[in-house]
């Protein structure tokens, strides 16, 4: 990703990142945008704690915004999988059952995100920062 100067410190504009926890599982996926990413990355939920840290580079970052959610805060997602129910409906005529095998979720998946790549993704509106003016 390239370099623009924000307040005078050189930063890369990374897509908006939306995490989906998954403490039953000890997994969460991870959207850039609203197209999923990463499926079931896996992590240890501390002693009832929902924390993730996030560490910057050497030039340092700069968290917009963060946004924490019980459900998907990007899809209807009845069944937790991570995936777009109205997908499942088109794609399967049904949704995944919870207790899904992890192969047909990875399956699913697999057709959405080829879904994901022929089709344009829905508007995400956030305010994103602007890089300091050049010159």
């Amino acid at each position: 990703m390239p370099l623009r100067k924000f307040d005078g410190a050189l930063m890369a504009m990374v897509p908006v990142l939306t995490l989906r926890l998954d403490p039953e599982n000890g997994v969460f996926d991870v959207y850039s945008g609203t197209r999923l990413a990463e499926v079931d990355v896996p992590y240890v939920p501390g002693q009832g704690r929902r924390e993730i840290t996030f560490a910057a580079g050497s030039e340092g970052a700069w968290l917009k915004g963060l946004v924490q959610a019980d459900d998907n805060p990007l899809y209807v997602d009845e069944n937790a999988n991570g995936v777009d129910d109205d997908f499942e409906q088109a794609h399967l005529g049904r949704t995944l059952e919870r207790t899904a095998q992890k192969s047909d979720r990875a399956k699913l998946i697999k057709e959405w995100r080829k879904l994901e790549r022929a089709l344009p993704p829905p508007a995400l509106f956030v305010a994103r920062p602007r890089p300091d003016p050049e010159g």
